[in-house]
């Protein structure tokens, strides 16, 4: 609503945006939400775009923090029902916001262009957290357990002596951890991808917009992480020890197979149709 008289007052206070001219009454600059300084309205192009931008970075990034903070969540939960340890350090979920979140998201607000806005904001974050964090959560919860029962038991000493002399519990627990934590960041390096698509093949839930950057800043986080990991005084600060080559390997399978699955929920709208959320208009060809 635009207005510069006191008769207008009554329509701007009701309005979801209310413009004031500078020369109008006080009253009604006072209840504008935008005052048009001389009367000019060539401010208002720029003002839009720029809000535009700020609600779809908003929307994006808060597609990453409930990601990661569900798929931790259930990652917990699931361990300690099974009464395997605890999944993470607190160093390790430093770790993990620092450059999942910390960094990306940074990239994110920076240098996402302006568009259209998902018409509604709760049902895009469903289509996108829900999905990620259940997949990311389970992919993890997998390797943990894997890795924990594989390192538990001490073959050559099981050979030599009894059960109890070849349970190796301190070493599976740091090891299961540690290849938990690398699923966890490498699958949210994954994510940043798919909220900011740097290519229409990740365009599966955010659209293609033809910016590159922060997916660039999000790759760029592979050398630093790989810089901890291999730096011990960075290592141990971020309670990380390093695993073998061979776990390795199974991470980086784990991630591979998950990208390729979580791509296929999106595109078929699995979780949409089971949890009746779906919006038949905002799917991606």
């Amino acid at each position: 609503m635009t207005g510069d008289g006191v008769n207008d007052v009554l329509s701007l206070k009701q309005a979801n945006l209310g413009i004031a001219m500078q020369s109008g009454s006080q009253a009604t600059r006072d209840v504008a939400d935008i005052v048009l300084l001389r009367d000019s309205f060539g401010a208002l192009p720029a003002a839009f775009l720029e809000g535009q931008r700020i609600r779809r970075s908003l929307c994006r990034i808060l597609e990453l923090f409930l990601s990661r903070v569900f798929a931790v969540a259930l990652l917990i939960l699931g361990v300690l029902m099974v009464q395997a340890g605890f999944p993470l350090s607190p160093g390790q979920i430093s770790l993990l916001t620092l450059l999942t979140v910390g960094i990306p998201t940074f990239g994110i607000a920076l240098w996402t262009p302006p568009g259209p806005p998902p018409r509604s904001l709760p049902r895009r974050l469903l289509r996108f957290v829900l999905p990620a964090s259940t997949l990311l959560a389970l992919a993890a919860f997998a390797v943990y357990l894997a890795v924990y029962v594989l390192y538990d038991i001490d073959l050559p000493a099981l050979r030599q002596g009894g059960v109890a002399a070849a349970t190796n519990l301190p070493f599976s627990d740091y090891v299961s951890r540690e290849a938990a934590t690398h699923v966890l960041v490498l699958g949210g390096l994954v994510l940043v991808l798919f909220a900011s698509p740097p290519t229409r093949w990740f365009a599966v839930v955010e659209e293609y917009d033809g910016e590159i950057r922060p997916a660039l800043l999000s790759l760029a986080v592979a050398p630093l992480y790989a810089l901890i990991m291999f730096v011990p005084l960075l290592r141990r600060f971020f309670g990380m020890r390093g695993i073998g080559a061979m776990d390795y390997a199974i991470v980086l399978l784990v991630i591979a197979i998950w990208t390729l699955l979580l791509r296929w929920v999106w595109r078929h709208r699995i979780f949409d149709r089971f949890f009746g959320y779906g919006d038949a208009e905002e799917a991606n060809s």
